[in-house]
């Protein structure tokens, strides 16, 4: 529930306005929902590809992870605050 009610805080706060906060909420809401629909398939499928192939030893999906988040954190840091 953590994740839902921060994503609404953050909508909240970049919503140009509030006549288009119901959009920029909708917006996010699919995001949300698609990235909670394809996750598990791709890291169970990067899982299941590094143990055959063994990858890392079958922990590939943890490597591609860990590079994934220190990629979306430096792009954070990036962002301009207004």
């Amino acid at each position: 529930m953590v994740p839902f009610s921060l994503m609404v805080i953050f909508v909240k706060d970049a919503a140009p306005s509030p006549s288009v906060s119901g959009t920029a909420y909708s917006i996010a809401h699919l995001v949300h929902c698609i990235a909670l629909t394809v996750a598990p398939g791709f890291t169970s499928t990067l899982f299941s590809f590094s143990a055959d192939s063994g990858w890392f030893g079958g922990y590939f999906v943890w490597v591609f992870m860990f590079c994934a988040s220190v990629g979306v954190v430096a792009s954070a840091f990036r962002m301009r605050i207004s």
